[in-house]
């Protein structure tokens, strides 16, 4: 009887530790990017950059690190030219979206647009040249 106990126990405790091995699904902790697209007119022509190497969007999402929009929102001219939209694909679905205007102003998911450095800002054309689309 002993050795009956015995044997329970232990297929007891297997049945319990078993039943702690079924996990649901979960998403996971972090998030990474998957494809960049700009979008501009350049001398009346749509001009649109894919990207999906790496080694093409981290100068792209560098860039947009370093942009400081600063100062009270502006009212944009309906004229403007030179508008750039760019579109930011995450693993998990989310989109972000950035318009720069004029290399003078920024708008960060359809809100106001801010002033940023016309300097930093003109930075975005030397990507645009150096980095041809992934298609």
């Amino acid at each position: 009887m002993r050795k009956f106990s015995k044997v329970f126990l232990m297929f007891y405790f297997c049945a319990v530790m078993m039943c702690g091995c079924n996990r649901k699904n979960t998403n996971p902790v972090y998030r990474a990017v998957t494809q960049i697209d700009i979008v501009t007119e350049y001398e009346d022509r749509l001009l649109h950059r894919h990207y999906t190497s790496p080694e093409k969007m981290r100068p792209v999402l560098l860039y947009l690190r370093l942009l400081k929009p600063y100062g009270q929102p502006v009212q944009m001219p309906e004229n403007t030219d030179d508008v750039y939209l760019i579109s930011i694909a995450l693993s998990d679905g989310q989109r972000h979206y950035y318009r720069q205007a004029s290399h003078k102003y920024l708008s960060i998911e359809n809100g106001p647009f801010k002033s940023i450095d016309p300097g930093q800002a003109a930075n975005l054309y030397t990507i645009l040249r150096e980095f041809p689309s992934d298609r």
